[in-house]
């Protein structure tokens, strides 16, 4: 019995530290600075107005409370092309912008990496010239660009219409006159409309 008792408190105690390592983050981030999990792929201009050369950009947005070094950080594509961010840094709640190779205007999947470990990704379809894919509170969308700036969510005009209801239809009279056929409506409101 004593035997049972010791053995399941290795088995246990075994067992936890697996667990434990399976939530750690990956190994090759090197994950001593937690500050290298805080940036995300914020805003992707794959279709500017004109020619796209030179204008197609990729948006990082440092969302932690520490700036970061962008040295080993990389945006690539879905054949590995990458483009190296250099020596550059992105203060705290803060973005930087990597004008990028050719992206296409039809779709495709873009990485944010450290080293060779994929930090966020996105992939976006079609896109509209002169828009951007705009990232907020886990949802993508498209909206005017906003390089080195927060985004914007497109504003909704609501517009409201006086009701009028459709009172009658009289659509075909007996004697076959088309003149005759009509259709009523009625304003309910106290004002013409």
């Amino acid at each position: 019995m004593r035997y049972t008792i010791i053995f399941c408190i290795i088995f246990l105690f075994l067992n936890s530290s697996v667990l434990a390592r399976e939530n750690e983050k990956p190994l090759s981030i090197v994950a001593k600075d937690e500050s290298l999990l805080t940036l995300r792929i914020n805003e992707v201009l794959p279709n500017p107005e004109g020619k796209d050369l030179n204008k197609e950009y990729v948006e990082i947005y440092n969302y932690g409370d520490t700036a970061v070094n962008l040295v080993n950080w990389k945006i690539c594509d879905d054949k590995n092309k990458c483009k190296l961010f250099l020596d550059k840094k992105i203060k705290k709640h803060s973005f930087v912008v990597l004008y990028t190779f050719s992206l296409k205007n039809n779709g495709k999947k873009i990485f944010l990496k450290y080293l060779d470990s994929e930090i966020d990704s996105f992939l976006y379809s079609n896109s509209s010239e002169g828009v951007s894919w705009n990232y907020s509170s886990d949802n993508w969308y498209e909206a005017v660009p906003t390089p080195n700036a927060e985004n914007k969510l497109p504003v909704v005009e609501i517009v409201t219409y006086p009701k009028i209801l459709l009172n009658e239809i009289y659509p075909n009279p007996k004697d076959k006159d088309k003149q005759d056929e009509f259709i009523e409506l009625y304003n309910p409101n106290d004002f013409e409309v």
